[in-house]
């Protein structure tokens, strides 16, 4: 990974290893920097000198909350979806209509679904379907029980064209990377950022992890129950809770992590 920055790329990436000496140096002016789009999901956290990919996050969040920036961590994915609602103009969606996003890839079909709250676009499907199944299967696993009020269709992958598959007006057919489209990404994001009145390509995080809290009952930690959990759809921030039993004698937490890519 190389250093980019420069007039209309409004981006700055470093290598891995170069990342923490790049934070304790940082220095933004507040009077020119606005705010700050940051994605560190997908970063190898082995190779930044830091134990975690959560202490990577902090210590930058630190440092840009120090300069008085307003800054904001968004996944891969995320971006990828905003950007799609960005290309295709969609912005005039009612509270629970939905949005259908199918993008192909050699031999998957990814199909993720959003739905317009009023504080953003909710993900509420994450589906990935296998090419080599019938036509007929894979149209019917694509739609499902959706009944949504457009349709976006990425073809820019090396797979199979999604139009085989939807044949509806509703099908809104995107042919161009959504990577030429980072400046407008960045426009809309720091509008709402600055003003989180402005929604209509906002992006609600999800979790992207499962996380479980399980009880034990003997001293060989032999005998779980499962007290709490999270899921990787749950929608950001969230808290739950639960009733520990006095017979519980300590707990054990065990996750894993949802990474979804597209290029």
């Amino acid at each position: 990974m190389t250093e980019k920055f420069g007039p209309g790329q409004g981006c700055l990436c470093f290598p891995a290893d170069e990342i923490k000496t790049f934070i304790e140096e940082l220095y933004l002016d507040k009077n020119i920097y606005q705010a700050i789009i940051v994605d560190i999901f997908e970063m190898d956290e082995e190779n930044t000198k830091y134990e975690s990919r959560h202490e990577l996050r902090t210590a930058l969040k630190a440092k840009l909350n120090a300069f008085e920036i307003p800054n904001y961590f968004m996944s891969t994915a995320d971006v990828t979806f905003a950007t799609y609602l960005i290309m295709t103009g969609i912005n005039n969606l009612q509270f629970n209509e939905t949005v259908l996003i199918v993008t192909n890839d050699s031999d998957q079909i990814h199909v993720n679904e959003l739905k317009f709250t009023p504080n953003g676009y909710e993900i509420i499907r994450n589906d990935v379907i296998d090419i080599s199944q019938k036509y007929d299967e894979i149209r019917e696993k694509i739609l499902g029980s959706s009944n949504p009020k457009k349709i976006i269709g990425s073809n820019i992958g090396d797979g199979i064209s999604i139009k085989k598959f939807i044949k509806s007006k509703k099908l809104l057919l995107i042919n161009t990377n959504p990577h030429n489209y980072i400046d407008k990404f960045i426009i809309e994001t720091c509008k709402w950022i600055l003003d989180k009145n402005c929604i209509k390509y906002h992006i609600l995080p999800i979790y992207r992890r499962k996380t479980e809290v399980c009880s034990y009952y003997n001293s060989d930690a032999d005998y779980f129950d499962l007290l709490l959990d999270f899921d990787d759809d749950d929608v950001l921030p969230c808290s739950k809770e639960a009733d520990f039993p006095r017979s519980v004698l300590g707990c054990t937490v065990s996750y894993f992590c949802i990474i979804l890519k597209w290029d």
